[in-house]
């Protein structure tokens, strides 16, 4: 970990934290101050009786204080950065505060290189079974569509004339079918016998569906 100034200036969430840290950095202040190759750490004294624990994992780098800054670093961590930068520590054994922190932090990092990793694409065979039940929907509403037809036809069209019921019904269950295109003409059916009801029209629009239903048909043959 590199603790020259310039470093350690670099990883400062703004510059109130940078000089509230260098009012930091007298000796006085820091009644321990201690590192070794995974960590440093020390103690810094505050306005309270008792100090706050500053500790930096020096493989993040990554940073703990018992002070209430929401800052990472905060003030505490960068001061104590910046003092073992310039007076680097000699090896010493770290307090139980500092080894538990470190512990914890490793058994984090062995539990997340274990965990199972999720698929980093879609799944094939289920895409497959998705787009087989689509088909199957699209192909009981072509079978619906197609039955409703030749009832009409064969029923008469009289007693569709001005009645929007049968076509917004038919057009519901075409969107369950995933057939939006044909819900879409079946509601505009509905809104041509609100507003003006037509047999020619009617029987015209009817032969439009009969072609689109064929092309579908086709298309899944």
């Amino acid at each position: 970990m590199d603790l020259s100034q310039d470093a350690v200036l670099a990883l400062a969430p703004d510059e109130a934290s940078i000089k509230a840290a260098r009012g930091l950095m007298a000796p006085a202040k820091w009644p321990l101050l201690g590192a070794d190759e995974h960590a440093i750490w020390g103690e810094c004294q505050g306005s309270g009786s008792k100090p706050y624990q500053v500790q930096v994992d020096r493989c993040g780098p990554a940073f703990k204080c018992s002070c209430p800054s929401r800052k990472f670093p905060c003030k505490h961590g960068l001061a104590l950065m910046l003092l073992v930068g310039q007076q680097p520590c000699s090896n010493s054994v770290p307090p139980v505060w500092v080894t538990e922190w470190l512990d914890s932090r490793r058994q984090r990092s062995e539990k997340t290189a274990t965990r199972p990793q999720a698929p980093s694409g879609p799944d094939p065979a289920a895409q497959a079974r998705r787009d087989a039940q689509r088909e199957q929907r699209m192909q009981a509403g072509l079978q619906e569509l197609q039955t409703w037809l030749c009832d009409q036809l064969r029923q008469g069209l009289a007693p569709l004339m001005g009645n929007t019921a049968p076509f917004l019904t038919l057009a519901q269950r075409m969107v369950d079918a995933q057939l939006p295109g044909v819900a879409l003409r079946l509601r505009r059916l509905a809104e041509q016998q609100d507003q003006n009801a037509d047999a020619a029209l009617l029987l015209a629009e009817f032969g439009q569906l009969q072609l689109l239903l064929d092309g579908f048909l086709k298309r899944s043959g």
